[in-house]
């Protein structure tokens, strides 16, 4: 038997739940979207850490692999030779910082417009055969302090003039 006169079952959503649905999506695909930037943002920084990484290892490991060389192919080394140090006028048991300008495959430019790092070092005066090298790379170039740089590596290592 048919009841006619009951209520019939509502078989679908109203209004307002659909909208309250879409707000509660909406708010988390634009969160998603603002980590996915955040995310992006990161992975360019850390690519450009890892280049900075590598130039400093690249510089260090062509110095390394000719303490004292100054001419041929070493003169175009970003490092000057290891024998020779720059101290400073003010006090001078401390090396000068120096300043070098890099292109983005770690070649010393002389143009404003192939610079990409500013490379900053010293040398201390060896000791027993060992000499201290300090290198400061940042990016980019024209940043007056290490806290206006995107990028910055810094090393300290030492360097062996026995070969």
């Amino acid at each position: 038997m048919t009841n006619w006169g009951a209520r019939k079952e509502k078989l679908g959503f109203s209004l307002t739940e659909i909208v309250i649905a879409l707000g509660v999506v909406s708010f988390g695909l634009v969160s998603l979207l603002g980590l996915f930037s955040t995310g992006l943002k990161t992975n360019k920084e850390s690519m450009e850490d890892v280049q900075a990484a590598n130039l400093v290892s690249l510089v260090l490991s062509e110095r390394r692999a000719a303490p004292l060389a100054s001419s041929g192919y070493a003169a175009n080394f970003a490092i000057p030779p290891l024998d020779n140090p720059t101290m400073s006028a003010t006090n001078p048991t401390q090396p000068e910082l120096q300043t070098a300008y890099l292109t983005k495959e770690g070649v010393v430019s002389g143009s404003l417009s192939d610079r990409y790092y500013r490379m900053s070092y010293w040398i201390q005066p060896a000791e027993q055969q060992v000499v201290p090298v300090y290198i400061a790379l940042s990016h980019p170039w024209q940043t007056t302090s290490y806290t206006e740089a995107t990028t910055l590596y810094e090393v300290l290592t030492h360097i062996n003039l026995d070969q």
